[in-house]
């Protein structure tokens, strides 16, 4: 995968909102790391912290809500794009955390309250694109106690954790996939193997378990181009 000057361009030329935590700082940190390509513009990068959005084209981001709080996310979402964004960004996207969603996580609550939260923001917006983000995943376990579990048939924790990121991740392709965009997340951190058909993050993406390292990055910072760039207009560099 890489970023191709029209791309990079198309995201150039657009107001965006994203709203994440730590694995949209990797995402945004590896948009950073990217040199533009041979005569692409820049694309300017703006934590928007408590001030006010600059003008003009711009890739704005800020943490919302509290990790392990899904509600907490949708909320200060929500609250950011009422607040003035909304009003003044071409595209804008949530991100949840892995650890939102866990194995005790009512995911179909979290759902609905998604799904009507980005409804009426769609309402109040219309001028704005919201694009929908399936969940990150975590790596496998490969210590001794989840090795046991595995071979006695007693569960892994991070599995039952992975099966309901990966609930919620069905529930936004299901509803939203062909219809409005979305930043499959998910399937760009996936191994290629499943266990017992859960996903789980690919080990080479990653150094912790869930956080992205450079090569995991690279990849989700394109994909995430790529996605904004399909809802883009094409915006000339140079001339008329």
């Amino acid at each position: 995968m890489s970023v191709t000057a029209d791309v990079w361009s198309r995201v150039a030329g657009e107001r965006v909102f994203f709203g994440h935590q730590s694995v949209g700082n990797n995402i945004i940190q590896g948009i950073r790391d990217m040199p533009p390509p041979a005569g692409a513009p820049p694309v300017q990068i703006v934590d928007l912290g408590s001030g006010q959005p600059p003008a003009g084209p711009v890739l704005l981001h800020r943490a919302i809500g509290t990790n392990g709080d899904p509600f907490s996310k949708i909320k200060s979402f929500q609250e950011s794009v009422d607040s003035g964004v909304g009003s003044g960004v071409d595209v804008a996207a949530m991100k949840f955390c892995f650890w939102d969603i866990r194995a005790e996580t009512d995911v179909k609550k979290v759902f609905a309250e998604y799904e009507r939260t980005l409804t009426a923001l769609e309402a109040r917006h219309p001028s704005t694109r919201f694009v929908h983000v399936t969940v990150p995943l975590f790596a496998p376990d490969v210590d001794w106690r989840s090795n046991l579990r595995r071979l006695i048939g007693r569960p892994v924790p991070r599995t039952q954790d992975n099966a309901r990121r990966q609930e919620l991740s069905e529930l936004i392709r299901a509803r939203y996939a062909g219809r409005e965009p979305v930043f499959d997340l998910a399937r760009y951190e996936a191994a290629s193997e499943t266990e017992g058909g859960v996903p789980y993050m690919a080990a080479e993406l990653t150094t912790d378990g869930g956080h992205l390292n450079p090569e995991g990055r690279r990849r989700l910072a394109t994909a995430f181009l790529q996605t904004l760039a399909g809802l883009a207009p094409a915006h000339p560099t140079s001339g008329p």
